[in-house]
């Protein structure tokens, strides 16, 4: 299970070694599944890759009232990404309290971006019911 963690974890914080939120404009074919038990595409996460688009979405809906959870997710994986910069040199007891922390802190606000894209969406469809 922490191997799974730190895997995740890893993955999640190669977002900012390059990956960004403009989409891309060349065509990849999916690789085959790891055998990490998550999906990736191009070193990061399916779910990630789904919350970032998430955040551009809400981004260009309202850029004001996203910016603060548009700005936590990204100071979160840049705190994860630091943490895995230093992984490999702290303790085993560090390590295996950490680690869950940083998958829960990104995996909380890319629920909270979810929650309010999908609130977006039911605003969009009732208002096209009501016209």
């Amino acid at each position: 299970m922490k191997k799974h963690n730190v895997i995740y974890l890893a993955v999640m914080i190669t977002l900012l070694q390059g990956c960004t939120l403009q989409p891309s404009h060349t065509k990849n074919t999916p690789p085959k599944a790891p055998s990490n038990g998550y999906e990736e595409v191009n070193g990061i996460s399916s779910d990630l890759q789904t919350c970032l688009f998430e955040a551009n979405q809400l981004k260009s809906i309202d850029d004001k009232k996203y910016s603060n959870q548009i700005f936590t997710l990204y100071k979160t994986v840049s705190e994860a990404k630091y943490y895995m910069s230093i992984y490999k040199s702290i303790n085993q007891d560090t390590k295996s309290t950490i680690t869950p922390l940083y998958t829960y802190k990104i995996n909380n606000i890319c629920n909270a971006i979810s929650q309010s894209m999908m609130s977006e969406l039911e605003k969009g469809v009732l208002q096209s019911v009501d016209k």
